[in-house]
């Protein structure tokens, strides 16, 4: 009887790991399968997104580049059409071209040559350390030596910096050739600069565009050009692609290499003369290969695999037509090691897992049996001892019936299995929760600052000025309200262009930051060119020496107004006061708002660029 139940025991334990293995292998193989086919078909798909993702960066960045030259362009040939600039006033046209500069980073010249080939421009070092900008001249007084000049920041011409070409003649330029032999803005060729400037920060080729010049009276001026440093758009795609370990370059209609993100020469000097180095011709093995593919494809865009020294890349190229202009091609090939690695990674992962699984699943099956056949072994003792008539023993608490046992047991493992899970669940909700925050708190700020001026906007404002003036009612203590208007601003956007006006309003709020800084202060864009400053615990006459610092510094700015009477940027301000014994008597905030608006239009009618003030109620 002993060897039988031993038999049957050792049987059980059996039948237990069999069962948990034939459940366990197949569910595995299947779900070690499934993982890596997913992930082979999510690595695709991650690899084809990531290179249109790639290919769209690199062309919108291209398009965006060679964008800023045409606008320019056409915004200066309608300036001296319409007569708002005068090739007479050469002073007047610098100070606009260095304006355009610093709005436009990657410009590198806005110039200008006129009918006797004089050369006037402003321009932005694409090579050095010193970025500062510049102003160039080769004139006919001059014996047409270039001549370069230092800016300072207020844009008015410093001392000489180094001389030039010593016979520069803009009529003997390509861009000037250009624009008069279409008479129309058009794109010139790529070029090397002939600055020849002892300090090569002009050593590079530029490309940009050119229009002839006609006064309003319709008589032939010169040349305005704007022109940017191919070395700039290399950069660009350099930055793209840095991390990718991918290449990006394009070239013209000619073949010619434009910009690549790699450290390639576009053109090499041989005595006098620029050669520019043809993409086929390339030291980078991958351009070369990829131009011969885009030629021999006669496709305008297109996507495919190719070998290069022993690896796959995935190469995406695309054709555009400049308007006015040449047929560029934009390409770029992307190594996929950079996407198969983690496909292999995971497989090794998968495989590892699997093994890890098996056997835990063997150690489990043995635990589980020994688990399971225990009831039935105290059952065989307590069974044995009342056989032996021994009626004294507790009866084991196990129960008699062996599936209710085999039930708890299964229960017990799936709650154990259960609280796993839930802690897990728990801990992801805590962070989903904490990041949920996060995100909250974030839109909450954006939501209550200005895009343009990075001042608190007029809900953020109306909320606060309702919450100080509850504050200081109940505390007893004065509050100020501040509102300035930027004066003859609608004139001043319609002449400098809705770009300079926000840039006018930038530098209004940075003189508000700069002098409104307690934390019991409040800055914000009201409206428009309209602002608005809390202050907290400030009675009249503090409020009038605040207003009066904005004012002055507004107007120190210095920004050129040529429609107001004045002659720069000024503004207006109108202050009124809630004092600490006004109480419900001083009204709500839109009645604060109220005064300080009638203080704001006293000041405008006194003549503007002055403080005015709304008395406080007695």
């Amino acid at each position: 009887m002993q060897a039988a139940n031993a038999l049957r025991r050792v049987t059980l334990q059996r039948l237990v790991a069999l069962a948990v293995l034939l459940v366990l292998v197949p569910v595995v193989l299947v779900q070690a399968g499934f993982s890596y086919r997913t992930a082979q078909e999510s690595s695709a798909r991650f690899q084809e997104q990531l290179a249109s993702g790639v290919s769209a960066r690199v062309f919108d960045k291209v398009l965006e580049f060679f964008l800023v030259p045409s606008r320019v362009v056409h915004f200066n040939a309608e300036q001296f059409r319409a007569g708002a600039l005068n090739a007479a006033d050469l002073a007047d046209v610098q100070r606009n071209f260095l304006l355009q500069l610093g709005q436009q980073p990657l410009l590198t010249f806005v110039s200008m040559g006129n009918a006797r080939g004089e050369y006037y421009a402003a321009s932005r070092p694409p090579r050095g350390d010193d970025q500062a900008l510049r102003l160039l001249e080769a004139t006919e007084a001059g014996g047409r030596r270039m001549a370069l000049y230092r800016v300072d920041a207020g844009h008015v011409r410093g001392a000489l910096v180094a001389h030039g070409n010593t016979h520069f003649d803009a009529r003997e330029r390509p861009w000037f050739r250009a624009a008069v032999g279409f008479n129309s803005p058009r794109w010139y060729p790529a070029y090397r600069y002939a600055i020849n400037d002892p300090d090569a920060a002009f050593d590079a080729l530029g490309i940009g565009m050119s229009a002839p010049l006609y006064d309003r009276g319709g008589s032939f001026v010169g040349v305005v050009t704007a022109d940017v440093a191919l070395l700039q758009l290399s950069q660009l795609l350099a930055d793209i692609t840095r991390d990718l370990g991918g290449t990006a370059f394009l070239y013209d209609d000619g073949g010619h290499l434009l910009a690549t993100s790699t450290a390639e020469r576009l053109y090499e000097l041989k005595g006098d003369k620029d050669v520019r180095t043809k993409a086929v011709d390339s030291g980078n093995a991958l351009i070369r290969e990829a131009s011969r593919v885009i030629a021999a494809s006669h496709q305008p865009e297109g996507r495919t695999v190719r070998q290069v020294g022993g690896e796959s890349y995935l190469l995406d190229w695309r054709q555009h037509a400049l308007p006015d202009g040449p047929v560029i091609t934009i390409a770029n090939m992307l190594p996929q090691s950079q996407f198969d690695a983690p496909a292999r990674g995971l497989a090794v992962n998968l495989l590892l897992f699997s093994t890890g699984l098996l056997l835990l699943g063997l150690v489990l099956s043995f635990v589980v049996g020994r688990w399971l056949a225990r009831p039935l072994v105290a059952l065989g003792e307590w069974a044995a001892g009342l056989g032996r008539g021994d009626w004294q023993q507790q009866r084991p608490a196990a129960s008699p019936i062996k599936e209710v046992e085999a039930l708890s047991g299964a229960l017990q493992g799936m709650a154990d299995n259960l609280k796993y899970h839930a802690d897990h669940l728990q801990q992801e909700v805590a962070a989903r929760t904490a990041e949920l925050e996060r995100a909250n708190t974030e839109l909450a700020r954006l939501s209550n600052t200005d895009g343009l001026t990075g001042l608190a906007n007029r809900r953020y404002f109306d909320d606060i000025l309702a919450q100080e003036l509850a504050r200081a009612r109940r505390h007893g203590h004065p509050l100020a309200l501040v509102m300035l208007d930027v004066d003859d601003f609608k004139p001043y956007n319609d002449h400098y262009g809705h770009l300079a006006g926000d840039h006018c309003l930038v530098q209004v709020a940075a003189v508000l930051k700069a002098h409104v800084q307690r934390p019991s202060d409040l800055a914000a864009r009201y409206g428009g060119e309209e602002f608005a400053v809390i202050a907290a615990h400030c009675d009249l006459e503090a409020a009038l020496a605040l207003a009066e610092i904005l004012r002055a510094r507004i107007a120190g700015l210095g920004l050129p107004h040529a429609a107001s009477p004045r002659g720069h940027v000024s503004a207006s301000l109108g202050v009124a006061v809630m004092q600490a014994d006004e109480g419900e008597e001083g009204g709500d905030a839109r009645e604060l708002i109220r005064r300080a608006d009638k203080a704001l239009y006293l000041a405008k009618r006194q003549g503007r660029d002055r403080v005015a003030c709304e008395p406080p109620l007695t």
